[in-house]
């Protein structure tokens, strides 16, 4: 407004508020309705600013005198603005209709006459197709469809949706407008408005997407999604121009991710419950490669560095264990040999070679395997009365060690090199779900966490508890540790996404910060000390701050 950036909004406490995003100043005003409001669009009115307010009516508010100058009986779900013949209108979704309403008289034109015989409308959006004013509209029969508003007849119907079309936006595109839509199947869909042709299906959200918009970032036009899981989501719109579609992501949740280096890049190695493996460059979140071969669900993963390549190591339900190159995305080896579903791997040396520790979900067995020549190495019973749920790799005296976690409350250290057991760590109430093993002061520790919102750390060379940390309000999903600023750290997360630093040195916090969504067992510490987080169907990679210092 005269030339100064403005922000109206307008909500369930039935008030109009207008803000000044340099300053904060805001004025409100009561619409008077008593009731929620459920769009907002901002145009103008014989040259005045005004916002257009959709609720039980339309109104039209001067937003220099902060008053009221038409109202029109009109109840609204969702509202646009553009300009047709000369005149502003509202392009207003109803329950059942699209109307196009002129903002100077309150003239209203139906342009959809029931087209959907009961559905309703929940979004609305305004372009220019062909030269010709079009809006954009979606309903709750999952489809979106092109009107043209000088004819009120139907150009296009964008099918693809499995559930209502919650919010819709245009965008032009090297040229090409293209349709946005999102909806209560979680996805952000990407069309061609000229041929209705569906240019890419951005899925992450884990619930209902509530908004979409684009805009430009960088120079670069992006699609802006918010969700009710509570994430807001950012994605490259120019990727969904012909021949430059989106390296698609995981379609289901991540259960395990790792890192490595390779040719000199940091990449996270996710494994997938849709049965995919997928290698991340970490500092640009460009996908290097797609690993398939499994054929369900991905639990495990872990990396080594084999004859001096770097390895990706996974296992999952179809009970096999695979061996991929990193360098060249191509598998190497796969063991067999487990009598169930896979829920963790580690790896470490014994006798000078590399071996991967696979424990299964479903039988009281770990396997030690060569990883040169993919040879079974040792079976060990560990006596786990139900599931192994994690696994993970030390040393004492230099002898190798693995310390597995089961869902019967019990943590059993073992003597790799012997295939006997050390130690029993005792103190868990419930399943243990989570594993690692760190370092304090050159002595060996092992840090477990499970459903009973406990950390703890145990002396891998007596087998003593040194430490029970409390602070997690839920179950803990996934455990790493590393030395992070000289400080021998454990980094633990909890299935509510509460992510914590520890000191191992006196058990004490570090720092904490929270992730949005479900996490199911995805924690790693990245080369450079990234934080990297599986949520959901993501993988979020968190740069930690250098640590500042007082003069």
């Amino acid at each position: 407004m005269d030339g100064r950036p403005l922000v109206v909004t307008a909500g369930r406490d039935a008030e109009l508020r207008v803000w000044n995003p340099a300053t904060g100043a805001v004025w409100s005003t009561p619409t008077g309705h008593g009731r929620h409001l459920n769009a907002i669009a901002c145009t103008e009115l014989d040259g005045r600013p005004v916002a257009v307010v959709g609720g039980p009516a339309l109104e039209v508010w001067d937003l220099r005198s902060s008053t009221r100058v038409a109202a029109y009986d009109c109840s609204v779900d969702a509202l646009a603005c553009t300009v047709l013949d000369g005149r502003p209108v509202a392009v207003v979704a109803t329950r059942s209709n699209v109307l196009v309403v002129d903002l100077a008289t309150g003239a209203q034109r139906r342009i959809t006459d029931d087209f959907l015989g009961g559905h309703g409308f929940r979004a609305v959006a305004c372009t220019v197709l062909h030269g010709r004013p079009v809006a954009l509209s979606g309903s709750t029969d999952g489809s979106a469809r092109v009107w043209d508003l000088h004819s009120a007849e139907e150009a296009l119907a964008l099918i693809g949706h499995e559930n209502t079309v919650t919010s819709v936006d245009c965008k032009v595109i090297d040229g090409e407008t293209v349709a946005v839509t999102g909806g209560i199947d979680g996805t952000v869909r990407v069309w061609g408005l000229v041929t209705g042709e569906s240019r890419a299906v951005m899925a992450g959200h884990e619930h209902s997407v509530s908004s979409v918009t684009c805009t430009v970032h960088s120079g670069q036009p992006v699609v802006v999604s918010t969700g009710l899981d509570g994430t807001v989501r950012v994605w490259d719109l120019t990727a969904s121009v012909p021949g430059r579609l989106p390296a698609a992501g995981h379609t289901s949740d991540i259960g395990a991710v790792a890192t490595a280096v390779v040719d000199g890049v940091a990449v996270a190695v996710t494994a997938g419950h849709d049965d995919v493996v997928r290698v991340w460059e970490l500092g640009t979140g460009r996908l290097r490669a797609t690993l398939t071969g499994h054929r369900s669900a991905v639990y495990a993963a872990a990396c080594a560095v084999v004859a001096g390549q770097p390895v990706a190591i996974t296992g999952g339900d179809d009970e096999t264990v695979r061996v991929w190159d990193l360098a060249s995305g191509t598998p190497t080896s796969t063991f067999t040999g487990h009598r169930g579903p896979v829920r963790g791997i580690a790896c470490t040396t014994l006798a000078g070679r590399p071996v991967a520790v696979s424990a299964g979900a479903y039988h009281d067995s770990l396997f030690v395997w060569w990883l040169d020549t993919g040879e079974v190495c040792r079976e060990i019973h560990t006596r786990h009365e139900i599931a192994v749920n994690g696994i993970a790799c030390s040393g004492v005296g230099g002898r190798p060690l693995a310390v597995s976690v089961g869902h019967d409350g019990s943590a059993w250290v073992w003597d790799l090199t012997t295939g006997t057991r050390r130690a029993a760590l005792t103190g868990h109430d419930g399943i243990v779900e989570a594993v690692a093993c760190g370092s304090v002061d050159g002595r060996p520790v092992a840090v477990t966490g499970g459903q009973d919102t406990y950390v703890r750390v145990w002396d891998l060379t007596t087998g003593a508890a040194l430490h029970a940390l409390a602070g997690h309000e839920r179950p803990i999903a996934a455990i790493d540790c590393r030395t992070l600023d000289g400080v021998p750290t454990a980094l633990t997360v909890d299935s509510g996404g509460s992510v914590r630093f520890w000191d191992l040195r006196n058990g004490t916090q570090r720092d904490a910060f929270d992730v949005a969504g479900m996490i199911r067992g995805a924690l790693c510490v990245g080369p450079r000390g990234e934080v990297v987080v599986g949520t959901g169907w993501d993988l979020v990679v968190f740069d930690r701050a250098e640590p500042s210092s007082t003069v």
